[in-house]
């Protein structure tokens, strides 16, 4: 499964919690009221389509690493595992159609989650980096250089940015609404 989820956990605000007995719910309305409004970009964001494959297309910028790449490649056509032309790569929509944005409280804990479900998640990370949120750096090593030039979205970046701006919104409007500043815990977590 190839994920990343952001939690906004209001855990530490107790006594704000104790005093106020529809905070929960407010919570949850508000932050799947913030979180809807921006589905439509994010999920256009990463379900960009990039132009025509490269060719020839570079798996690995490390000549022996690249040929290893490319006979794993050819063999895999020959067995049927990877849907060609007869030369190239045919895409058939899944891998863009498999991004979902889902949003739902856990205990105190406000749960946001982009994934994408259509293929294996090392394969995913291939194509659009990993969703590490230790660092870009490391999320754009999984991408291959082919995926990179063709075009495909780096999901990472547009999770991030994905991510900052529900909470700040969501911290904002929760403020608006309560007539305070709530500073949530924030915490990041991903796979691949």
């Amino acid at each position: 499964m190839y994920m990343g989820n952001l939690f906004l956990d209001w855990g530490g605000l107790t006594e704000l919690v104790r005093r106020l007995d529809d905070f929960e719910q407010v919570a949850n309305r508000i932050g799947i009221e913030v979180v809807y409004e921006r589905v439509p970009d994010v999920l256009s964001a990463l379900s960009k389509v990039p132009g025509p494959p490269s060719s020839p297309f570079v798996w690995s910028h490390d000549p022996a690493a690249n040929r290893r790449a490319q006979r794993w490649w050819f063999a895999a056509i020959k067995r049927g595992i990877v849907e060609t032309d007869g030369e190239h790569y045919v895409r058939t929509g899944r891998t863009i159609q498999g991004w979902r944005v889902e949003a739902y409280l856990r205990d105190d804990t406000f749960v946001i989650r982009v994934s994408n479900r259509a293929r294996d998640g090392l394969v995913i990370a291939f194509i659009y980096g990993s969703l590490s949120f230790r660092s870009l750096n490391e999320a754009r090593r999984f991408q291959l250089p082919g995926h990179r030039d063709t075009g495909w979205p780096f999901a990472a970046e547009i999770v991030r940015a994905f991510y900052d701006e529900v909470e700040a919104t969501w911290i904002t409007r929760m403020g608006d609404y309560y007539g305070m500043e709530v500073a949530p815990e924030v915490r990041r977590r991903s796979r691949r």
